[in-house]
């Protein structure tokens, strides 16, 4: 079995149902899918969650260049 997801950026796991679709998605992968309760993994976050955004954000900027 083979479970894949294009989404990842950091800000799409703020969604409950998103973490819920990764946890659950794994847990058939691997053939665990007894292990999911009917109303769904519980996936609340554990401890606090404040990912930074990913690839350039205010890093590139247009007509910029690496230092030499």
């Amino acid at each position: 079995r083979v479970f894949f997801t294009t989404l990842g950026h950091p800000y799409d796991f703020k969604n409950e149902n998103v973490r819920r679709l990764a946890i659950q998605g794994i847990l058939w992968a691997l053939g665990e899918e007894d292990r999911i309760p009917e109303e769904g993994c519980p996936v609340a976050f554990v401890d606090a969650y404040d990912p930074p955004n990913s690839g350039f954000g205010e890093v590139y900027r247009k007509g910029h260049f690496p230092r030499r």
